[in-house]
């Protein structure tokens, strides 16, 4: 409709008849309506989109950082039970260089006259 009107108006400019001088006022006007009319439509779809890309921004961040808050919550909980696990291993080193000890400490006390 936009270039209708833009078509018209270089019309009524080319016959160039004083005449129609009020048509083209009239034919500007509706022009410029149309112009303001699509640049608000416009304006209101850009509004739209930042709208949705900051819903979608909120929704992927509870996600994200949930997803992260539970990785690290599970490696955490991984580094304990690996240290559990590294101080069970040593507690048994230790028990059983102490059952060595005393089974050399038996063999001794048995072998003596």
């Amino acid at each position: 409709m936009l270039a209708r009107m833009c078509q018209l108006e270089n019309k009524i400019v080319a016959v160039g008849e004083p005449s129609y001088r009020a048509r083209r006022a009239r034919v500007k006007k509706a022009y410029e309506s149309l112009e303001k009319s699509i640049s608000a439509k416009i304006e209101l779809i850009d509004s739209y989109a930042k709208i949705s890309s900051m819903i979608e921004i909120e929704v992927e961040l509870d996600f994200d950082v949930l997803s992260a808050e539970e990785a690290v919550s599970s490696t955490e909980r991984r580094v304990e039970q690996i240290q559990q696990i590294m101080e069970v291993e040593n507690l048994e080193e230790r028990w059983r260089i102490q059952a060595e000890a005393n089974d050399e400490v038996e063999r001794l006390l048995n072998a003596s006259p």
